[in-house]
């Protein structure tokens, strides 16, 4: 009976030491850019074409979509831990570097699913001139400052050096594995 209360002791100690479950963080707080508040961002996103700037979705993405909405925010100077268009089996269209990818739009901000639905008096649903809605000031919407910016710039490119470096590295390798193979092929007389 005592070494049952001790194994159970013992399993609701490891228990309590584990981190568990830890859902994503929302998608407006995975993005950066040095100055931008996070209202900034979360119309960013929308003007970009994401559902919401949670990053939760009612309908069923394409990798198509996600990828447009990902370069767009990138294409407007912000940057995020990680790339979509990395690790995909088969890329879509929107991941070659020479797609077209949409620019941000206010128009589709102001009539996306969000803002529409469920964020009409929100900040980041307001039109042009009439976003100075009184609210509540949070340190979460001040401007990140110019350490926590260029620190976490400084950690991005060093993901994406690695990255590229990997993908360098399997380019080379597969080349190597072609070239091997073209040697030793079986030549076909004609």
């Amino acid at each position: 009976m005592d070494r049952l209360i001790i194994f159970i002791l013992i399993i609701f100690s490891f228990l309590g030491c584990t981190r568990g479950f830890k859902p994503p963080p929302p998608e407006h707080e995975t993005w950066r850019k040095h100055g931008a508040t996070k209202l900034e961002i979360k119309r960013a996103l929308l003007e970009c074409g994401w559902y919401s700037p949670s990053g939760t979705n009612p309908y069923e993405s394409t990798n198509q979509e996600i990828a447009q909405w990902d370069r767009c925010m990138k294409n407007s100077g912000f940057v995020n831990s990680s790339y979509f268009c990395e690790g995909l089996h088969n890329p879509p269209p929107a991941c070659q570097p020479d797609a077209i990818i949409p620019t941000r739009s206010v128009e589709r901000r102001l009539n996306s699913y969000y803002c529409t639905n469920y964020g009409k008096n929100t900040p980041e649903c307001q039109p042009p001139g009439q976003e100075s809605i009184p609210q509540k000031s949070s340190p979460a919407d001040k401007p990140i400052s110019g350490f926590e910016a260029d620190d976490y710039f400084e950690q991005n490119r060093f993901r994406e050096q690695t990255n590229q470096l990997q993908m360098d590295m399997q380019n080379n390798s597969n080349r190597q594995m072609e070239k091997m193979l073209k040697d030793t092929a079986p030549k076909l007389k004609h």
